[in-house]
């Protein structure tokens, strides 16, 4: 993940997840992609050398039913303990083509949780790791965690809403929608013409 790779000098840190996902699902790929770097802080300089886009591509969007599976037996979150919560999924295709997730969480310091989907093959998706800028009552009470939540805008910003990590929270203001850390639908999906769907 982008936002807590262990960053050494000099050496590459790749592959990486951005740190907003797959917001381009289901727009035409044709045309202009432009890529923007903005250097938000003053001293220091370099280069962009060199840059790629891969793309997959499908005939048509898949199709976009959504089932709905929810579990409401509160679980305590206690100091330095990692409590779980599952919800049974049945009754759908073999095919993942979006995952959106709502949380209602109330906690008295929200930027020491770390928040983990589990699906049922075992991957694993950060939703948030020590976001929620310290002390801020109930930021995630009522969030829905969308991989297409709207970005703020184009870079470069201080803020940005649509983000878990760039947020800008406010006491008793529960932020959403938001884009999870680590994307639901994986770059590696896109083998899949099932895989990454809106």
């Amino acid at each position: 993940m982008v936002t807590d790779t262990s960053y050494t000098d000099g050496v590459l840190a790749s592959p990486l997840t951005p740190e907003e996902p797959r917001a381009f699902i289901g727009e035409d790929p044709n045309g202009v992609w432009t890529l923007t770097i903005a250097d938000t802080v003053f001293g220091d300089g370099g280069f962009l050398d060199k840059w790629q886009l891969d793309v997959s591509s499908l005939p048509a969007t898949p199709d976009n039913t959504v089932s709905t599976f929810t579990n409401s037996t509160p679980a305590p979150i206690l100091d330095f303990t990692a409590p779980t919560s599952d919800i049974v999924v049945s009754g759908l295709q073999n095919r993942v083509c979006n995952v959106r997730v709502l949380t209602h969480i109330t906690h008295t310091f929200y930027s020491d949780l770390v928040i983990g989907l589990r699906s049922p093959s075992g991957t694993v998706v950060t939703l948030s790791s020590n976001n929620g800028d310290g002390g801020k009552l109930d930021v995630f009470n009522g969030t829905q965690w969308d991989d297409d939540a709207n970005p703020a805008g184009q870079v470069p910003y201080m803020t940005n809403d649509g983000m878990v990590t760039d947020h800008a929270y406010v006491n008793m203001v529960v932020a959403t929608p938001l884009t999870p850390e680590e994307p639901f639908m994986q770059a590696s999906s896109a083998t899949s013409p099932m895989g990454h769907g809106r």
